[in-house]
């Protein structure tokens, strides 16, 4: 069975250097957060003016490689979550994340973009989660890992350095 086929809702593979489950077991943490954050979702060089446009542009690139069948349906669910509380969290990282009935499976969209912000352009990190609205257990600790990451062991200066798309996803495959 291939990491691609392995059924991510049901398993409680646990992301974060916990110990995990038999699927975490067999296939590793890192294969599955590679099907979790496929390279053809990570923006290095988004071309977004706004955080709205940045969220709109990754949702668009998620449904153009299928992981979203309806892009308008997923981006309502995940400005409805941002409405309730928003996932900025300082001026260089966001962490928006939602449950959309659009979306096929757990997966993660990495952007790094500049974003007006007053008078200047700043440098910013985006990691979007977009979750099935089953498979919650592996979506809660994907995102728990991910907040960790940033919050406390993140050099978000390197981060945002970084404009090579392999070399962004290695940093969140490995975190």
């Amino acid at each position: 069975m291939s990491c691609m086929s392995m059924p991510m809702e049901s398993s409680h593979a646990v992301i974060g250097g916990h110990e995990g489950s038999l699927i975490d077991r067999m296939y590793g943490v890192n294969e599955i957060r590679q099907n979790i954050i496929p390279a053809e979702v990570v923006l290095p060089e988004l071309n977004a003016s706004t955080y709205f446009d940045a969220l709109e542009l990754m949702v668009a690139n998620m449904a153009d490689h299928g992981y979203v069948s309806s892009p308008s349906s997923c981006l309502d669910d995940l400005l409805s979550r941002e409405k309730k509380i928003t996932s900025c969290h300082d001026d260089r990282f966001a962490l928006p994340h939602c449950k959309s009935s659009s979306c096929k499976r757990l997966i993660t969209s990495i952007a790094r973009c500049s974003l007006d912000d007053d008078s200047s352009r700043k440098q910013k990190l985006i990691v979007l989660t977009i979750s099935p609205l089953t498979g919650t257990g592996l979506y809660l600790r994907h995102l728990s890992s991910l907040a960790t990451f940033l919050f406390q062991e993140a050099d978000l200066d390197s981060l945002l350095d970084l404009d090579d798309a392999d070399q962004l996803r290695d940093v969140f495959l490995t975190c």
